[in-house]
């Protein structure tokens, strides 16, 4: 089996992001540590699974978001998600994101 891990967690307050660090292409192993999650801003982590180019036009198009929105996590990623689900080349994306911040896992 060939897939990615990536799993958020809040409990009693605190909040944490892993990913299993394997990155493969098609069926093959390309590397088993990789780094999957990424600090968008102070505070505000991303992880993905999927392709890595797509994860990555997926976060830079978040961060965009986020700097018309700043400390507003849920906004940002809501208006990223309308963008992602109707642009013509974003919805044809083959990745998935992960947004945590201190009291938010989207």
């Amino acid at each position: 089996w060939h897939h990615t891990t990536i799993l958020a967690l809040k409990r009693k307050g605190e909040t944490v992001i892993i990913g299993d660090g394997q990155v493969s292409y098609g069926n093959t192993r390309v590397k088993t540590d990789g780094r999957k999650i990424r600090k968008l801003t102070d505070g505000i982590y991303c992880g993905f699974a999927g392709s890595l180019a797509d994860a990555f036009t997926l976060m830079e198009g978040l961060e965009t978001i986020m700097n018309k929105y700043p400390k507003q996590t849920l906004k940002s990623c809501i208006t990223y998600a309308k963008q992602w689900r109707t642009g013509k080349m974003l919805r044809h994306l083959e990745a998935t994101l992960i947004v945590i911040d201190k009291d938010l896992i989207v």
